[in-house]
């Protein structure tokens, strides 16, 4: 099969300089995602072998998933070490196009989709833009899929000492919604619904949840957080800091932690015609 084509596009993002320095680690450390998801997200869109376009590549670990049952699928990505990743990971896939580009820049041309996925990324784009233009590249009656992953933590002492560690260490991260390790509750979910529907450019969101746990030694824990934009974009010193107080509280309950997770899917169908 062909190498999946690589479009040079140049475009500087913010998500891109902030991953960009870490593309591998992210590709080691990140989860991806299940054929059960890939299967609720296309059994919504109800379409054979459909034309997907994918927001945010980052390494491909969606785009893997997803090209498995796509007709088609094209990728854009703006950080060039991320696209080089991305494009090793899914060399083998001659249905899959990457063009390393925001969202924001790219110009569709007459393409148009079934299927619009972002995993992990929507958040990096310009709401004022994103969904107008997801409107206009998606077919009548094509679809939005927004996912994330999201930690939860059981109340208990681990948590308990986890969140003393960033009240002392990085309190700004507590703060922070919708942030990792997710200590403390985010409202960012809960109004996504809204901020799709209030753009009179799709219809009802329907909103389906996917648990799953993953265990982590210290290492792989810290290697996850150090994937994380908010811990990357910390003060070296800072950040060294942190990770060494993590990793006692974590080697204090004997070297692994058990992390549980949902991964929320918000779909949308877009509407024939924008609301007035």
């Amino acid at each position: 099969m062909p190498v999946p084509h690589v479009d040079p596009e140049r475009g500087p993002r913010s998500k891109g300089r902030v991953f960009g320095s870490v593309a591998e680690l992210y590709d080691r450390a990140r989860p991806g995602y299940a054929d059960l998801l890939v299967d609720d997200v296309l059994a919504f869109a109800g379409a054979s072998r459909p034309q997907v376009l994918e927001i945010g590549a980052g390494t491909g670990k969606a785009t893997v998933a997803f090209a498995a049952r796509a007709g088609a699928l094209l990728a854009l990505e703006p950080d060039a070490d991320m696209v080089t990743v991305a494009a090793r990971r899914c060399r083998d896939l001659g249905n899959v196009r990457i063009e390393r580009s925001t969202f924001e820049a790219w110009e569709p041309g007459e393409r148009r989709f079934d299927l619009l996925v972002s995993a992990q990324a929507w958040h990096w784009v310009n709401p004022d833009v994103g969904y107008p233009k997801a409107h206009a590249v998606l077919r009548p009656a094509g679809v939005l899929a927004l996912l994330w992953h999201r930690s939860i933590w059981n109340d208990g002492p681990l948590r308990d000492a986890l969140v003393a560690v960033y009240e002392e260490l990085a309190p700004r991260l507590l703060a922070a919604t919708p942030t990792f390790p997710g200590l403390v509750g985010t409202e960012a979910d809960a109004r996504r619904p809204g901020e799709i529907e209030s753009s009179g450019l799709f219809g009802e969101v329907e909103v389906h949840s996917h648990p799953w746990r993953r265990n982590y030694s210290t290492s792989e824990y810290l290697e996850l957080l150090g994937t994380q934009s908010d811990h990357v974009l910390l003060e070296p010193t800072q950040r060294d800091r942190l990770f060494d107080a993590v990793a006692g509280v974590l080697d204090d309950a004997g070297g692994r932690v058990t992390m549980s997770y949902v991964t929320l899917v918000f779909l949308a169908r877009r509407r024939r015609a924008a609301s007035a």
